[in-house]
């Protein structure tokens, strides 16, 4: 949250303005507003059990979606999302115009990767994905990212689907997968340090891959995200399902804290 208003020609102004030249400043903390009474501290809708027929307000998507991808009504209940190849082309990270090269299998570059933001200082997410139907080279999964990335999910290879995390492009392999729905949990903790965990029940979990910092640089903060994708020069195909995104966080914490 940050401080803002109109000046006296009604035009917008934010963040502080530390050395007169009209231009404001971010800052780390401000007071709420006088709204004129008290509410409850709530936070945002997070969790999903994907049972309307749109998204919900805490969803956006890391590129600009391609509808024919992704549906909520074709399996009633659960998230659809379709692999298509990654985008060739490099990009442009924020304001400072960053450019960030083309690395193939990197989440950066994968269309229709459904993100919310991270909250509080330690937070959790559970999902349960149906991999069914997934197609030879298709990637699938769940990851938390910002300026470096990591994912934790699936890989179809030769026929066979292998539990796999992707840390920054480097693969930690667990066992091949035998069955179709899989659980995947993804944790960060205070420092910001995600971990990723699999289960094949839902309640036994097993962590796969090491530590990373995700890091702040990008205006957009920390992430959490579904996808699903292929290399860069394969075909379209295959698809995953999603019956549930539950969130856990710290919440709101005591000033100061």
């Amino acid at each position: 949250m940050q401080p803002a208003g109109w000046d006296k020609d009604g035009w917008p102004w934010m963040g502080k303005d530390h050395d007169g030249n009209g231009i404001g400043e971010p800052v780390s903390h401000s007071p709420k507003p006088n709204v004129g009474k008290a509410f409850p501290v709530s936070l945002p809708q997070s969790s999903d059990e994907f049972e309307s027929d749109s998204l919900g307000l805490q969803w956006l998507w890391n590129h600009n979606p391609d509808d024919a991808f992704w549906s909520l009504i074709e399996r009633p209940g659960w998230l659809r999302l379709k692999a298509k190849p990654i985008s060739s082309k490099s990009g442009i990270a924020g304001v400072r115009h960053l450019k960030i090269p083309f690395v193939e299998d990197s989440i950066h570059f994968a269309y229709n990767t459904l993100v919310q933001l991270a909250m509080g200082k330690e937070c959790s997410a559970t999902i349960k994905m149906d991999a069914s139907q997934m197609s030879e080279g298709q990637r699938a999964g769940a990851t938390l990212f910002g300026k470096n990335y990591g994912w934790i999910g699936l890989v179809k290879e030769n026929g066979t689907l292998k539990i796999r995390a992707n840390i920054k492009g480097k693969y930690f392999n667990g066992p091949d997968f035998q069955g179709d729905t899989i659980y995947l949990k993804l944790a960060i903790s205070a420092p910001s340090n995600p971990r990723f965990y699999f289960s094949i029940d839902g309640s036994t979990f097993q962590r796969l891959g090491d530590d990373y910092s995700v890091g702040r640089d990008w205006f957009e903060g920390i992430k959490f995200g579904l996808f699903t994708y292929h290399l860069s020069q394969a075909s379209a195909a295959g698809h995953v399902d999603f019956d549930y995104f539950r969130y856990k966080s710290d919440g709101q914490r005591p000033e100061g804290q």
